[in-house]
């Protein structure tokens, strides 16, 4: 329910990624806003001394900040790296710190140069004391704490300089944004849709949400797409007593790939969808190449929804005439099966895609395409 309806979710949201992506807003705050009142009285609390933390944060002091800085992990946990994804559009350097943030679009500098980092005087220093302008071109401005040390890094430090070496600072302010595409603010719906990803990116399979047919056709084709669906092999290996047989054809095992693909009776009503609709005989080893392979042939944008509609459509009828038989002890003959097909599929396509000159004369034809 919570993923987006391209992957096959109502599109609600997950409000455990809203929840992280309106704490992680005040964590951007602290870096964009950081010569503000607040952002210092919070530096001073949790920054200081050895703590050399691109968050600051003090854990023998309790109070908000310290579950703010708590979702970090959270965060972590789900594959994302804040300290690359929250970047920085370096001004004029005052805000931004030269190890700490990412502001070179490489991550943090003292992830990338950790030799450097550990012979760095300050580690908490700024960007403009680091890197000068000299007319167009940046210049260093190096402060280790042992010049020795140094010395035997100076292949590491050219490296550094060539990184580094675009960079110009400007008059502006130094300002932070999300992900690999800077937007000037910070937004939490980038963060949620990050967080969501990672949370339901598995449940993006070759499903298209139709707005042309209902929503619960659509779960329907959906779960027959991830294979959730409760056929005889599934009921077995949840300890159901049923006969793994295929109801319909008595012949195979009833699959998911079984049901909607290989048993007879598909393979026939297959064969009347594609003549009907005027197009080649489509196939996929599974419902979802299969349509997949449905979305991607090459036809007109209404066209093409239209016979994806069909098709999803198509799924129902088959899983409804399987269901008779099962519970009802009614078989449907495959000119049965496709009148429902195509009666069905009028009324849903007809009324929720207000395409004027669909016609139920045409329809019976050609499947209105």
């Amino acid at each position: 329910m919570v993923a987006k309806k391209k992957v096959g979710g109502l599109g609600i949201g997950s409000i455990r990624a809203a929840i992280l992506g309106l704490l992680l807003k005040w964590i951007h705050r602290l870096k964009d806003e950081g010569d503000r009142l607040w952002a210092l009285v919070v530096k001073a609390i949790h920054g200081g001394g050895r703590n050399w933390d691109t968050i600051p944060c003090n854990r023998l002091v309790s109070g908000p900040w310290k579950q703010v800085v708590s979702t970090l992990e959270d965060i972590r946990k789900l594959g994302i790296d804040l300290f690359k994804a929250l970047r920085c559009r370096v001004g004029d350097g005052s805000l931004a710190e030269f190890w700490q943030d990412n502001w070179a679009g490489v991550g943090r500098l003292r992830d990338v140069f950790p030799e450097l980092y550990k012979l760095e005087k300050w580690k908490n220093v700024k960007v403009n004391s680091r890197v000068r302008m000299v007319g167009e071109c940046a210049s260093f401005n190096w402060e280790w704490v042992s010049n020795s040390g140094a010395g035997g890094l100076g292949e590491l430090i050219g490296d550094c300089e060539m990184l580094l070496g675009e960079v110009k600072l400007t008059d502006g302010r130094d300002r932070w944004g999300w992900g690999l595409k800077f937007v000037e603010e910070f937004e939490v719906g980038l963060v949620k849709e990050a967080v969501q990803e990672r949370l339901f990116g598995s449940f993006e399979e070759n499903f298209v949400w139709l707005n042309w047919l209902p929503i619960k056709i659509n779960m329907f084709g959906w779960k027959v797409v991830q294979g959730r669906m409760p056929v005889c092999v599934e009921l077995v290996k949840r300890g159901v007593g049923v006969d793994p047989t295929c109801p319909v054809c008595e012949v195979e095992n009833e699959s998911v790939g079984h049901r909607f693909l290989g048993c007879s009776q598909a393979n026939h009503i297959w064969s009347g969808i594609w003549q009907w609709c005027r197009l080649p005989l489509l196939s996929g080893n599974s419902v979802g190449e299969l349509l997949d392979a449905v979305w991607k042939y090459p036809m007109g944008e209404h066209r093409r929804k239209l016979t994806y509609g069909v098709v999803v459509t198509t799924l129902w009828v088959l899983w409804t005439a399987r269901n008779q038989k099962v519970f009802d002890r009614r078989s449907l003959g495959v000119d049965e099966i496709m009148g429902n097909i195509k009666v069905l599929s009028f009324l849903w396509l007809k009324n929720r895609s207000k395409l004027g000159n669909l016609s139920w004369e045409n329809w019976l034809y050609s499947c209105g395409c």
